[in-house]
């Protein structure tokens, strides 16, 4: 990206200064548009599902049979994967 003009405006540090400028304005555009409710209920719920998955679960809500212990993870993934389509604004 070669600009014409002064020697400052040609020095690589300014360059890099920059492109880092231009980045932490990109973050804060996309820290806007998060909806961060979102994010942490799909964190929850993927945690859920882990936890179902590595028998953490098990310890706190005693489950009928396997089949109900794998609809609830199936709830908990959908409830995340669903989560996630909302994070953006």
């Amino acid at each position: 990206m070669k600009r014409l003009g002064s020697p400052r405006n040609l020095s690589y540090i300014y360059e890099v200064n920059e492109v880092r400028t231009q980045l932490l304005i990109k973050i804060r555009v996309m820290l806007k548009k998060i909806d961060f409710k979102y994010l942490v209920g799909a964190g929850a719920a993927f945690t859920i599902a882990y936890g179902t998955m590595a028998g953490i679960v098990q310890n706190y809500i005693p489950f009928a049979g396997v089949g109900n212990e794998m609809a609830f993870c199936v709830c908990a993934l959908m409830l995340g994967l669903i989560c996630l389509m909302g994070v953006k604004k």
